[in-house]
């Protein structure tokens, strides 16, 4: 499994309308999505189900502000290592 974390997460307002970040549960789109992020509400770990996690950023352009950081690790069943 792979466990995600933002560490910073500040993208432009519009309720993720605008730009943002979606973290899947696989290796494709078509994979089970764990979420779509633009504000950084909630620092728990993200973890897919399997051993890929694919992570799209998305943006309109039109204003350039914000960042994000995100971490990540290989983990077990059991939890990080």
């Amino acid at each position: 499994m792979v466990s995600a974390r933002f560490d910073e997460l500040t993208l432009e307002d519009g309720y993720c309308q605008y730009d943002n970040v979606t973290l899947y549960s696989g290796s494709s789109a078509n994979s089970p999505s764990l979420g779509t992020f633009c504000i950084l509400e909630d620092t728990s770990a993200i973890t897919s189900s399997g051993s890929s996690l694919l992570v799209i950023f998305r943006s309109d352009r039109s204003v350039n502000s914000g960042h994000f950081s995100l971490n990540w690790e290989f983990v077990d069943k059991e939890g990080p290592s």
